[in-house]
């Protein structure tokens, strides 16, 4: 026995060094590869251009703004409309379509930085701010001036008596209607980030400005060139022999109260405490400004008053400001209009648990100067204050990042924490950078927490500590970092992450006000009420809680009023009930009663009972066929104007309500699927966005050479592979998923087995990840830097990764143009949510006109800006009406890529037994990918389950019997959609 060991261990040990010799060779042939800097992109932004600039150039000087005529440019843009406005007193205008370009040429007297200003008017209502994009001479040195926003307002007006509460005695939002007006404005930062407008560098003499319109049509006016001067300190602004005659004098301005506002987002909210003004415990009234929703830098709201005696005043808030704990929150302060003093440009509220006075100044108040009359305070979010600390954190990142990817890259890959990596010979200074990363992450931490003095620490940014120990811990061992990747840059507890959740926290700045008052006596109103008025206040709550009517779903409706389930949270249960008394009601007379749905099991058991609603909105858009089946539901076909309700969407979004002849829904909502890519990242590798999948094929070999990869969603987490991750491939390939009859599956057909191979070799093949956890994540950090997602990644990455804001973008997805006609077919589905009518409803054509107003394009417009207003825009939806899509208040990017994308919507129909085609088209994936079973095995072996089960279904539904066809089935496909859908046809471009 003891020989045999020995001659076991002889073999052995030459096997392992065997192994671990061609393992160090595969990291020798990497010694001379290019990291790829994944912080480049960076470099091209404005905070750090600016730094550069200014090392070699000064901001000029210029004692009076320098006006530039856009008429007296017509020979430079014959392309572009000229027109005189009657609104518009300095001349002609210029008429800027989508994507319109207008070159201007303005002389300046020096070499130098300088302010750019422009006079704007947008031609119709908006519910988003436009976009516009800049070039200095043809050239965008940094990468902000591709996506600069340009400032609008909302007038908020009140709403008439009779429509300011709902009907369950809840305040609603007054009305927000968008500005018309001329605007004029110093192009900035979007999240205002620097204390001053962008500087841009221009030559001494000529330089040509071009303007181009990015999302909405607009009319231009001058073009100003101008530096802003320097802000006065309180010290210089004080001057008390000014004339003043105020004595005693208090005004009061409700926080919710404000006039103006420049994102449709910020709104009023209820806060429920006694102490709160105007308040009641019954009900909700709005009684301060959300300051959640003007935690964005760059919110800005404006509020009027009037003055009736002149002279200095304090300026005091009830504010709360008790979330992110330790941090500060800044405000840009404005009188008129302008910021009066330095001290007010970048003004910080530090943090406290409960609603306080605050002056500003504080301990050594500060006074402003009123005349009598009318004036306006806005104050405007601010993030100035933590610029630098952001931008030393993204390098930090983008270091961590480019190193996790260069370990990557030497080890191919590898994590086995048994094989000895030489890491130091390959990366000399790896153990310095990363002990000089963690104290560089301890100092930020240190130094944000030294802007509020009275904080000891600042617990929401805790994880900057995690990050800092998680990097001195990996110093210890950098040897070792090829199997502690999970510590350093990839997945939600690496360093990177928690160094980019740390900046989003950061990024928020969130103060409710409930009270502003302008004041010069100290005695202000406390902002807090004692002990027992809140106990009291708490028990009176407590017992009307039990008699509270409000949102009890009501099993028993009234005949004479309609009943109607939602399919959404409670979230949204306001706004559609207020939606329809202010305008459906009003409208047709037609009394509606909203409940929410609590599931949808409760919709067969209540039909059985006959207590079914009327109609049920917000329901998944698979759900219809199952109620048609069972003959509960109205043929929306049998309505005359249907045709009419339907132009304007894709055909193929209906094929899941369709059951026979008929037609059961309407759909409301629709998720894409888009394909995301990281620009840096493959500008970097020389690539470009793959418009086909032979385009996919041929870029792996350069991710994969970089240990990077291509997501597609077949490889997420789940071993559930549904026709939404399927049928996009079998139909862009030609296949089809049934026969015409439904009677039995196409797998087994050339086009159909070819496009399931195609799937399965992705995986196998061409080595396509197969279990990605978070494609958000891998995305974020780079190791999956393009892939396909639904839309709803879109929301993600705009306001969970700020940190790569301008360096990722979406496009329609790769197709294949498997027929040779020179079109790329990118079918996927656009699954969602439809309205649904009750067959049995005593209402029936009330039910009808309810449906078709609510999914008529003005109605889906107006639903979703109230989204937006109540909820914030994370809480929208896609409308599947498509042009309530392209008028809804997505932005642009969104908008264009869904309606490229609308075009090629297909959803596998449903017939009676379609879960078992499902079921089985995930085993022939698992068979294949996992087991490594052939293709056309795993296929076969599947067919007869599948053909056994839809028998053994249409024979239930008694479409079969003994075998034989009795009645005819046809499944609704692309090819006799319009069957049931009129098509409008389609743009093949």
């Amino acid at each position: 026995m003891k020989r045999i060991l020995i001659m076991l261990y002889i073999l052995i040990i030459p096997l392992i060094f065997i192994i671990v010799g061609s393992e160090k060779a595969y990291a020798n042939d990497t010694k001379d590869t290019v990291w790829y800097d994944a912080g480049k992109f960076r470099e091209g932004s404005y905070i750090r251009v600016l730094r550069t600039w200014e090392e070699q150039y000064d901001v000029v000087s210029l004692n009076n703004e320098l006006v530039f005529k856009v008429e007296d440019y017509k020979n430079l843009n014959n392309h572009i409309t000229f027109e005189m406005q009657s609104n518009y007193s300095n001349g002609e205008v210029a008429r800027l379509s989508k994507t319109d370009a207008l070159s201007i040429e303005i002389n300046v007297p020096t070499t130098g930085l300088y302010e750019i200003g422009i006079d704007y008017y947008i031609t119709e209502s908006f519910s988003t701010k436009p976009i516009i994009s800049i070039k200095v001479n043809d050239e965008q040195p940094f990468n902000e001036m591709t996506d600069l926003t340009l400032d609008v307002e909302w007038k908020l007006t009140p709403r008439e008596q009779e429509n300011r509460y709902n009907r369950y005695g809840n305040e609603l939002l007054p009305y927000s209607n968008s500005e018309l007006k001329w605007y004029k404005t110093y192009l900035q930062d979007a999240l205002h980030r620097f204390d001053t407008p962008f500087k841009f560098l221009l030559n001494a003499g000529k330089n040509t400005i071009t303007i181009i319109a990015e999302n909405m049509e607009l009319l231009i006016g001058n073009i100003y060139i101008y530096n802003t001067k320097p802000l006065i300190t309180y010290e210089e602004y004080y001057n008390p022999s000014l004339p003043s005659f105020s004595h005693g004098e208090m005004i009061k301005i409700q926080g919710e109260h404000f006039t103006y506002k420049n994102d449709l987002e910020i709104k009023a909210s209820y806060y429920k405490d006694p102490a709160m003004e105007p308040y009641t415990f019954r009900h909700t009234v709005l009684n301060r400004l959300d300051g959640s929703s003007m935690s964005r830098g760059g919110s800005k709201v404006t509020y009027e008053f009037k003055v009736e005696r002149t002279g200095y005043y304090y300026i005091s808030f009830k504010m709360l400001k008790n979330s992110y704990r330790g941090l500060t929150s800044g405000r840009r302060i404005y009188i008129d209009g302008e910021v009066p003093f330095q001290e007010l440009n970048n003004y910080l509220f530090k943090y406290d648990r409960k609603w306080i006075n605050h002056t500003l100044g504080e301990d050594t108040p500060y006074m402003v100067y009123l005349t009598e009359g009318m004036h306006t305070l806005s104050l405007e979010t601010s993030l100035s204050h933590l610029s630098e600390h952001i931008d030393r954190l993204y390098t930090i990142m983008d270091e961590i990042n480019g190193l996790g990817l260069a370990v990557k890259t030497i080890t191919g890959g590898s994590t086995n924490a048994f094989i000895d990596w030489d890491i130091i010979r390959y990366l000399p200074t790896v153990k310095e950078d990363l002990i000089d990363y963690s104290k560089s992450v301890r100092d930020i931490y240190d130094e944000i927490n030294k802007l509020d003095p009275t904080s000891k620490s600042v617990p929401d940014l805790s994880t900057l500590l995690v990050a800092s120990d998680q990097l001195e811990r990996l110093a210890k061992r950098p040897n070792k970092l090829s199997s502690k990747l999970a510590e350093l840059n990839e997945g939600s507890g690496s360093s990177y992450q928690l160094i980019g959740n740390a900046i989003a926290t950061m990024q928020n700045q969130p103060i409710d006000i409930d009270m502003i008052y302008i004041h010069n006596v100290n005695n202000l109103p406390k902002p807090r009420v004692n002990f027992f008025v809140k106990f009291i206040d708490g028990i009176k709550s407590f017992f009307y809680s039990f008699f509270d009517e409000r949102y009890k779903f009501e099993s028993n409706p009234d005949d004479d009023v309609l009943e109607v389930w939602m399919g959404r949270s409670r979230l949204y249960l306001d706004i559609i009930q207020s939606m329809i008394d202010d305008e459906f009601t009003k409208e047709t007379g037609i009394e509606v009663k909203v409940n929410i749905l609590p599931n949808t099991q409760k919709i067969i058991l209540s039909n059985a009972t006959g207590s079914n609603p009327d109609v049920v909105l917000g329901i998944e858009s698979w759900e219809p066929y199952n109620y048609a089946l069972r003959g509960m539901l109205i043929n929306l076909k049998e309505f005359p104007d249907f045709a009419e309700v339907v132009q304007y969407y894709h055909p193929n979004i209906f094929t899941p309500m369709i059951f026979e002849d008929g037609v059961y829904g309407i759909p409301e909502t629709q998720s894409f699927y888009f394909l995301f890519y990281r620009k840096d990242i493959l500008d970097f590798l020389g690539l470009t966005p793959p418009n086909t999948w032979e385009d996919v094929l041929k870029m792996l070999p350069i991710l994969q050479s970089y240990q990077m990869n291509f997501y597609h969603p077949l490889g997420g987490e789940g071993a559930y592979k549904g026709y939404g991750l399927t049928s996009q491939i079998i139909y862009q390939f030609g296949g089809e998923i049934y026969t015409e009859n439904g009677l039995g599956s196409s797998l087994s057909d050339e086009k159909t087995a070819n496009a399931i191979k195609f799937m399965t070799d992705l995986f196998t093949i061409h080595n396509l990840p197969l279990q990605v956890p978070s494609f958000f994540e891998h995305f974020r950090s780079g190791t999956l830097p393009i892939g396909i997602h639904t839309s709803d990644l879109y929301l993600t990455l705009k306001y969970a990764a700020p940190e790569l804001s301008g360096q990722w973008e979406m496009v329609p997805i790769p197709g294949n143009d498997y027929d040779n006609d020179g079109v790329v077919d990118r079918w996927a589905p656009t699954y969602g949510q439809a309205s649904i009518i009750f067959k049995n409803t005593k209402l029936k054509e009330e039910a009808w006109e309810l449906v078709k107003w609510w999914n008529k394009t003005d109605t889906q417009v107006k639903y979703h800006e109230y989204i937006k207003m109540y909820l914030g825009e994370r809480y929208m939806s896609i409308p599947a009406n498509l042009e309530a899509l392209e008028r809804s208040a997505w932005d642009e990017s969104v908008k264009r890529v869904g309606l490229q994308q609308a075009e090629w919507s297909r959803i596998p129909a449903i017939i009676p037994g379609s879960y078992i085609v499902e079921r089985e088209i995930t085993n022939i994936f698992n068979k294949v990918v996992l087991d490594q079973v052939n293709y056309r095995i795993a296929i076969d072996e599947s067919i007869p389950r599948i053909d056994r089960e839809l028998r053994r279904k249409f024979t239930e539904f008694r479409y079969l019997e003994n075998g034989v066809i009795v009645k005819e089935y046809i499944v609704p496909n692309n090819s006799n959609i319009e069957n049931w859908i009129p098509r409008k046809g389609r743009d093949e471009s």
